[in-house]
């Protein structure tokens, strides 16, 4: 399974290893580098594209990378962990409040809920 803390290494990875902002992409040298697979690396890189933080222009056996600006927000602000964590929270939160209400309600209503 592919944890918030396998995506932040490799965001991490690629922005440190691209100060310009660009580059050539060698999914090899980041799979060995982060400890994942290259077929891990290649899905998580892809994601990261989709969610606009990268773009990637392959041309024959070159592949060439953009880091955004979104990433380097995203890694300032805790990266996926701490959104991770951030969304725990607001569960736990929702439970906790939604609890009394529950209590509230007849139990034939609480049953339908």
């Amino acid at each position: 399974m592919i944890t918030p803390e396998d995506k932040d290494k490799i965001l991490t990875h690629i922005i440190f290893e691209f100060p310009d902002l660009r580059g050539n992409l060698y999914y090899e040298n980041i799979a060995s580098k982060v400890g994942l697979s290259e077929n891990v690396v290649r899905a998580i890189i892809e994601h990261f594209c989709k969610l606009g933080f990268i773009s990637i222009l392959s041309h024959g056996m070159r592949t060439l990378i953009t880091i955004k600006v979104s990433a380097h927000d995203f890694m300032s602000r805790g990266g996926f962990k701490v959104q991770e964590e951030l969304i725990r929270a607001d569960i736990n939160k929702f439970n906790f409040e939604s609890e009394p209400l529950l209590k509230n309600l007849e139990s034939s209503q609480a049953k339908i809920i």
